[in-house]
């Protein structure tokens, strides 16, 4: 499932909040009536620019699922849901990586396993591949997967630096990992 989805192209320029004051009232709520009455008179109102910076900051839409959904504007205008995004899509979209706090609770909605390991581990956790690990290093991510039994790796955040993590408390650079369960 998409947490993004397009309302209308850039190709409508100046006019997009127009479009959405006349194409999506009644869908959408939480904004001022106001604001929209000026919205809907044009670009050429004085206070158009101000009133869609008020509706794009408040304006909210809730699916038949409960899901909470809010405007983003950059040249297009998006509804996002953050909470039905996967990592990547965020990464993609916002061009930043996601909080820790989002990876958790992307993890919970989707059954899916949480782990921060040592960034070095990807590679093999990820591909299979060894091939970059020291002896040690294997030995060591073989007695954690026998001993927590994650599932296939699906995701990775980048590389971060913190003072432990799940598989041997250490600090230096980790990352964070989702499993499938097994």
């Amino acid at each position: 499932m998409s947490g993004i989805e397009i309302l209308f192209s850039d190709a409508s320029g100046m006019y997009i909040p127009q479009r959405f004051a006349e194409e999506c009232v009644g869908v959408w709520e939480n904004y001022d009536s106001e604001d929209i009455e000026i919205l809907m008179s044009g670009p050429e109102h004085e206070s158009y620019w101000d009133a869609w910076h008020e509706v794009l900051s408040t304006a909210t839409f809730t699916d038949s699922k409960g899901d909470v959904w809010t405007l983003h504007q950059d040249g297009d205008l998006f509804a996002v849901c953050v909470e039905c995004m996967t990592p990547e899509e965020y990464r993609n979209f916002f061009d930043e990586e996601p909080e820790y706090s989002f990876w958790e609770e992307y993890a919970e909605r989707n059954l899916l396993c949480l782990y921060v390991l040592p960034a070095h581990w990807a590679s093999a956790l990820i591909n299979g591949d060894e091939s970059g690990l020291e002896d040690s290093d294997i030995k060591e991510l073989n007695e954690w997967e026998e001993r927590k039994h994650p599932g296939y790796c699906v995701d990775v955040s980048e590389a971060f630096f913190a003072i432990d993590n799940d598989a041997n408390n250490m600090g230096g650079d980790v990352a964070i990992f989702l499993f499938t369960e097994y």
